[in-house]
């Protein structure tokens, strides 16, 4: 039977802003993008995430003029 443990593969959050799939390195508890060199533990990685998430919230649905008034 195999010992591996599953580990997360976290991706840059500023690199997937721009369009690109960065995945990062886990160097002494904190992360690290090779590409931009953003350095991060995880809760940083997961707050820019949750940003990242906020663009997409509302692409399924429509959104009318009052709603856009009221953002």
């Amino acid at each position: 039977m195999s010992d591996h443990t599953k580990s997360l593969v976290y991706r840059c959050p500023l690199c997937l802003h721009a369009g690109n799939d960065v995945t990062l390195r886990q160097e002494q508890g904190d992360y690290r993008c090779l590409r931009c060199s953003f350095t991060g533990s995880r809760e940083d990685i997961l707050d820019l995430y949750e940003d990242y998430r906020k663009r997409y919230k509302l692409m399924g649905s429509r959104v009318t003029l009052e709603m856009q008034q009221k953002m």
